[in-house]
């Protein structure tokens, strides 16, 4: 579940862009709300350890699928959206705010995608999606990702759209204490890099 921290009236700005923008079109991804029935599609990929080992134990069963997506993505459904593949009408993973500091106005970012549709861009598509409506229409200031060190791919992805590393801890996930790099992007260099392909303005949605 997002983690809230300091809520305040200056955060009413940033609950308005959440909500306007509850549910964003991309060119091939339907970035929306959660419902129940998501865990038919979302347990397919979220039972399997080589999918989720970077994020969280596997679903044992449908039950325990759809009881996450109902606790950890409807019961505060602003930030949390699934990823639907607009051709085949299914969830094929999520992109969320795992934590959202309204008093700093900055966001951690927390992703998955069902291993079958990696390595075609769709994670691209809704990061560089969510990085873009996070400043532009959210009035966020930061964002950040934390990514074990063995996630290569997640790092790749960060870099692309100019996250910066800016420190290495050491956590414990799942049991066991692993190496995490945490990366930022700041308001002020994604609008530095807009003119570039690496983020996109939301005007091109």
């Amino acid at each position: 579940m997002m983690k809230i921290k300091n809520e305040s009236l200056e955060s009413s700005k940033i609950w308005l862009g959440l909500a306007r923008f509850n549910v964003i079109e991309t060119q091939r991804l339907l970035l929306r709300p959660f419902v129940s029935t998501d865990s038919i599609f979302c347990y397919d990929f979220m039972k399997k350890w080589e999918n989720m080992r970077y994020v969280m134990l596997p679903c044992e069963n449908m039950e325990a699928c759809e009881w996450f997506i109902v606790d950890e993505m409807m019961k505060n459904p602003l930030g949390n959206w699934a990823i639907e593949l607009k051709s085949e009408k299914k969830v094929i993973g999520f992109i969320h705010f795992s934590q959202l500091i309204l008093t700093q106005k900055k966001a951690k970012i927390g992703y998955v995608i069902h291993q079958a549709y990696g390595h075609q861009g769709f994670m691209t598509e809704a990061l560089q999606t969510i990085v873009a409506f996070s400043f532009e229409q959210f009035h966020l200031k930061s964002l950040e990702l934390e990514i074990e060190s063995e996630n290569y791919f997640s790092q790749k992805l960060a870099e692309k759209f100019n996250f910066k590393r800016v420190k290495m801890s050491k956590l414990n996930h799942l049991g066991a204490i692993r190496q995490f790099y945490s990366y930022q992007l700041t308001k002020e260099d994604f609008f530095k890099y807009e003119k570039g392909e690496s983020c996109p303005s939301t005007k091109k949605y």
